[in-house]
């Protein structure tokens, strides 16, 4: 029998960041690989657009496939939110090879609302995909101009 030295395993100290880079490396060479996220971080997030125009805040969200019933638009304490889902599609062909890109599922979004919009009168409307919500400002909330007379 042969007695060894012990000689105790020593980590390199910039191991982790090795690490760390080669995941990262994997990430920002993802979207040029072919592959596809998985899909718990992929989810669905429908892109939106905020923004003012005369005396009303306009929110304008693209969500293309879906009907008006696949959405819901709610507001409670100032806090305004978009939910939906749209399908899966599913399509088969013998022979053929399909790729599948377009996210599914449900989504929700959630927008707080500034001080001085007017909850009664907001209004949505759906047309080809895109959903938008105008949200009035109160009257005292506008802008107004006030005159300056002499003392």
């Amino acid at each position: 029998m042969n007695v060894v030295r012990y000689r105790p395993r020593v980590r390199h100290p910039f191991h982790d960041l090795v690490g760390l880079g080669n995941e990262m490396e994997k990430w920002f060479d993802l979207p040029f690989s072919g592959e596809s996220l998985p899909a718990e971080r992929a989810a669905w997030r429908p892109a939106v657009d905020v923004y003012e125009e005369k005396g009303e805040l306009v929110v304008k969200a693209d969500l293309p496939g879906l009907s008006k019933d696949d959405i819901d638009v709610e507001v409670e304490d100032d806090v305004l939110t978009l939910k939906g889902t749209r399908q899966e599609e599913n399509e088969s062909e013998e022979g053929g090879h399909y790729r599948c890109e377009r996210a599914s599922g449900a989504f929700e979004r959630t927008f707080r609302l500034p001080a001085g919009v007017d909850a009664s009168k907001i209004k949505a409307a759906f047309q080809d995909g895109v959903l938008t919500i105008r949200l009035p400002k109160a009257e005292e909330a506008k802008p107004r101009k006030i005159k300056i007379g002499l003392n």
